[in-house]
């Protein structure tokens, strides 16, 4: 049970690992620089050594790669595009012809920077519309679209190049999680509660998975190029353990086995099978916690729907 538990939990680690978004603004003497700025309610913190390493792919000082911006199917995704530096695009006063367009998620071209605006897969798209207050700054507003993870790229269909990227996820629902913030050490157990907002009446699997803030940013990743198969590959690293993972791999059983080696010793998953839409979930520990602070990614997953919501939340150990 407890390495079924792994796999199910790790679900939700995956999507930060291999699916990482938020902001990604790219540097580019004649576009100028600019930000896509997601407003989701629900947000997951991406690893300090991720952060620093995708910012240092892309060539630029921005800080706010820090989390990934989670919506649900019901809800309105909507923010805004903002010009950070001025290119020879922007001195014409142009503001017309922008979209903010939806393309199914690619590790590929994550890595490989912005595509050209011809060659976005566009699955929704919505215009972006000038603030009346702002020179810079652009709004935008999606109001249906599928779960699933997609790239957010701006676009200028005058200009060959997208203008900006940013990932996000968008799940069936919400999850509603009650969590304690603070955690004394020698308590054995950590007691939650999770709730979907999807209405789904088939089997459910709530899962949950602890680990330590400082484990949580060691965690990196980096791509390396597979000559053989002409693709990327992902290299994942936790604590100095290291797996690879193909490029153009999805989530499986057998990639989730292979990460067990990986998981660090000061961590706790707990999982139950349900078909109501809440339940009360247990982390155990065999010795007291380590004092410190600790991140607590939660997901519920139905074989039938897929990731019906992610939450995360960080305790305290004192």
């Amino acid at each position: 049970m407890r390495a079924e538990a792994i796999l199910l939990t790790m679900l939700a680690i995956m999507i930060v690992l291999i699916e990482p978004a938020y902001s990604v603004p790219v540097q580019d003497n004649e576009r100028g620089h600019w930000s896509i700025e997601m407003n989701a309610q629900e947000t997951l913190i991406m690893p300090e050594e991720i952060s620093a390493q995708r910012a240092e792919e892309n060539e630029t000082r921005d800080n706010s790669f820090k989390y990934i911006p989670v919506y649900s199917t019901n809800q309105i995704i909507n923010g805004s595009l903002q010009e950070l530096q001025n290119g020879s695009e922007s001195n014409c006063g142009e503001l017309s012809n922008r979209s903010l367009c939806l393309s199914p998620f690619s590790m590929n071209s994550f890595f490989s920077g912005l595509p050209d605006a011809a060659k976005v897969t566009r699955k929704s798209c919505a215009k972006l519309i000038p603030d009346g207050n702002w020179t810079n700054r652009s709004h935008f507003q999606i109001t249906t679209a599928e779960s699933g993870m997609y790239m957010a790229y701006a676009i200028k269909e005058n200009i060959s190049k997208a203008l900006a990227a940013a990932p996000l996820l968008i799940t069936e629902g919400r999850i509603i999680l009650t969590a304690p913030v603070k955690v004394l050490s020698e308590e054995q157990y950590i007691q939650l509660k999770l709730n979907t907002t999807a209405n789904v009446n088939s089997s459910k699997f709530f899962a949950a998975f602890m680990i330590s803030r400082r484990d949580y940013d060691n965690i990196s990743m980096s791509i390396s190029k597979n000559e053989s198969q002409e693709r990327y590959d992902l290299v994942l690293s936790i604590n100095g353990e290291s797996m690879e993972l193909p490029g153009d791999s999805k989530i499986s059983s057998e990639i989730l086995m292979n990460m067990l080696p990986l998981l660090p010793q000061n961590s706790a998953v707990g999982l139950q099978e349900s078909n109501e839409n809440g339940v009360d979930l247990i982390l155990l520990t065999d010795k007291p916690w380590t004092s410190g602070e600790y991140i607590l990614t939660c997901c519920v997953y139905s074989p039938g729907k897929g990731l019906l919501g992610v939450a995360q939340s960080t305790i305290e150990i004192i």
